[in-house]
């Protein structure tokens, strides 16, 4: 595991409806790196390498298996924005206190 890999953690969890019926899961995890894509074919120079910065990654959970975080949804420069973002994509979305 790198530095960073251990660095990062879960900052906001909550859940939604999928189709208005299955429970599934969401959350927003810290890392103080924002991973590159390495595709310098198709991105933007500064988004192709890592960088060292406050970043917060959306997470979305499958509706097969709770707990099992199979789809990103972007990463973000505050947890705000992540937050913003995943309730404006998301039906019925209740954040854990």
């Amino acid at each position: 595991m790198s530095d960073a890999t251990a660095r990062e953690r879960v900052v906001r969890a909550g859940t939604y409806l999928y189709a208005g019926t299955i429970v599934c899961d969401v959350r927003i995890v810290y890392s103080p790196i924002r991973y590159g894509s390495g595709d310098e074919h198709v991105d933007q120079p500064e988004d192709v390498i890592d960088q060292e910065r406050d970043t917060y990654y959306l997470e979305y959970g499958g509706t097969e298996k709770r707990g099992a975080f199979i789809s990103g949804g972007g990463c973000f420069d505050s947890i705000e924005e992540a937050m913003r973002r995943a309730e404006a994509t998301v039906e019925g979305l209740t954040w854990q206190e």
